[in-house]
């Protein structure tokens, strides 16, 4: 009997941070109380002035078709954010399209982008559902393993030494799901100069899903170094962090026109536009008061300081992060031997879990078996869950 299922199938690996999700909510199903570190969401609801613009546009009837790419009025406002935040100029019609969230964005630009045989760099840690698209699309992750000690950030040397002839894809993420790293502009500037003195069809693509959400310094993106860089740079960005709208599910792609063509010729076949409505929520978010990401940005500083020190309370080391809504810790030094078969990381999750009832991403998917992922976007509660968390530790 022959198999029901693609051999593409067979090589993807579920989402880590979705599964534990689920598991997470089935145990809660079940009454047993469980202190969440795990949702990669803020914690405060959308504005108020966004839902209210999705339910004047569904009261008007914007309930129907739009382009495939997107309503030319929020493809304008896309390109004059990202112009005012990256001072790069976009035509709105032909280098902007809408995506239904910005991990469609990333997957339409992979598949655009990439035949097999190509390869693409990865940096790790890095968010796990890059690779798995990257294999969707028939090309072939490349990680670079960065140094802990160095603030997990790769250095020019790494990136020599790992771009190649089928290198057709460099991913960019800062700040970075999931330690956090942000990137200066000095330092993306050494590494747009190994790209741009390598190869002319290299592609950067540049994740900046978080740049809203910077603790100490700016955020810069390498499309804004140099017209050159500009022009190799496709930039992903989204409404769900910076504007608290994950489940509206909206992000865009910013960049060439010939990839952006061939991402609509893709989306066509897919989702077609986006949501209508949602849209239109998207434009308010843009065009509307920014004072939300700010707020975003003063409770997790603060959160962040409190949590890297309940972490270091532990023993546990940390690289402290420049943005985005989690920290990292390593947590090999914790008295537990590894389950056979499993990382460190894996064995403490699932253990911390079952006798702690509190929930953590273990760091394998991320490709660093040694750390996990708490999550500082959640209620209140997280202050509970990390000194739960710590009780635990120091009882073992």
């Amino acid at each position: 009997m022959r198999k029901k299922t693609s051999q593409l199938v067979s090589k993807l690996l579920p989402s880590p941070t979705l599964t534990l999700a689920a598991k997470v909510n089935a145990l809660k199903a079940q009454g047993v109380p469980v202190l969440g570190l795990t949702a990669g969401e803020p914690h405060l609801p959308t504005p108020p002035h966004i839902i209210s613009a999705a339910h004047k546009a569904m009261l008007d009837g914007k309930t129907r078709y739009t382009a495939t790419a997107g309503i030319p009025e929020l493809r304008k406002a896309i390109a004059e954010f990202t112009e005012r935040k990256n001072r790069v100029k976009y035509d709105p019609m032909s280098q902007v399209i809408v995506n239904v969230g910005g991990k469609q964005a990333l997957f339409e630009a992979f598949l655009a982008i990439c035949d097999p045989g190509d390869e693409v760099i990865l940096i790790a840690p890095y968010w796990p559902t890059y690779a798995e698209q990257v294999k969707a699309a028939g090309a072939t992750p490349k990680v670079i393993y960065t140094d802990e000690a160095k603030g997990f950030k790769v250095t020019p040397e790494q990136l020599k030494q790992a771009i190649a002839k089928q290198t057709k894809v460099v991913l960019l993420n800062s700040p970075s799901n999931p330690a956090g790293v942000l990137y200066s502009r000095k330092e993306l500037e050494a590494l747009g100069q190994v790209i741009l003195s390598y190869s002319e069809d290299t592609i950067i693509i540049s994740d900046e899903v978080y740049d809203a959400i910077v603790f100490d310094g700016e955020f810069t993106s390498i499309s804004s170094l140099s017209p050159e860089l500009a022009a190799r740079t496709l930039v992903i960005n989204a409404c769900s962090k910076t504007y608290s709208m994950t489940g509206w599910r909206l992000g865009w792609a910013c960049g060439d026109k010939e990839i952006i063509k061939a991402m609509g010729l893709i989306q066509d076949q897919n989702t077609s536009n986006p949501t209508s409505f949602v849209q239109y929520a998207a434009l308010a978010a843009l065009t509307g008061p920014q004072d939300f990401p700010k707020q975003l940005v003063v409770a997790y500083r603060e959160r962040a300081e409190k949590a890297l020190k309940i972490i270091a309370e532990m023993g546990f080391t940390c690289v402290k992060p420049g943005g985005a809504f989690y920290i990292f810790p390593n947590v090999s030094s914790v008295k537990m031997k590894p389950e056979a078969g499993k990382s460190i990381s894996e064995t403490f999750s699932m253990r911390l879990l079952e006798e702690a009832k509190v929930a953590v991403v273990d760091g394998a998917g991320f490709g660093a078996p040694n750390n996990v992922r708490i999550s500082l976007a959640t209620t209140d509660d997280y202050l509970k869950a990390l000194n739960t968390m710590k009780d635990y530790v120091l009882s073992l």
